[in-house]
């Protein structure tokens, strides 16, 4: 792993036009804090939230290097993180766009009525708590819902909600 240091100079690079691979690697923690506060210097409105995400990746490395992480602990890790971050509470997917360039890699990407499908009985579940939750939500929210809850439970012959 880089061990190196990084002067003031470094730390403080503008951030225009940066990606991901831009993130530097520390393997200390006072490099890391240092690196932390130079970004937390930044109020352009558009760099901010690549600042955030440099601190974000900075620190995320630092912490997986730090405690051995595996491959496999860090992508879960990163998608809890998106689940925490974005607070997605009924579960959802990632999809790389570049497989669309690809006809063999075209399996991946589900269509709406796989997930619907995929996903039937917890979607039932929640759309039967939506419905006593809000009952005066819009007509086609409440018609979707009944449909979700009557998918959901139709083989089990109970669609009542």
């Amino acid at each position: 792993m880089d061990n190196r240091k990084f002067n003031d100079e470094e730390l403080n690079k503008p951030l225009k036009n940066k990606g991901s691979d831009d993130v530097p690697f520390f393997a200390n923690i006072a490099d890391l804090m240092r690196y932390i506060g130079s970004q937390c210097k930044v109020n352009d409105y558009e760099d901010v939230p690549q600042a955030l995400s440099n601190i974000a990746v900075a620190s995320f490395e630092y912490a997986a290097y730090t405690m051995d992480v595996s491959g496999a602990q860090a992508s879960f890790a990163h998608l809890i993180m998106l689940k925490k971050l974005r607070r997605m509470e009924d579960g959802f997917s990632v999809l790389d766009y570049n497989d669309l360039l690809y006809p063999q890699m075209l399996f991946k990407i589900p269509t709406v009525e796989a997930l619907l499908e995929d996903n039937k009985e917890h979607l039932a579940k929640k759309a039967k708590q939506m419905l006593n939750e809000a009952p005066d939500a819009h007509p086609d929210v409440i018609a979707h819902w009944k449909r979700l809850v009557a998918n959901g439970t139709e083989e089990k012959g109970n669609a009542e909600y």
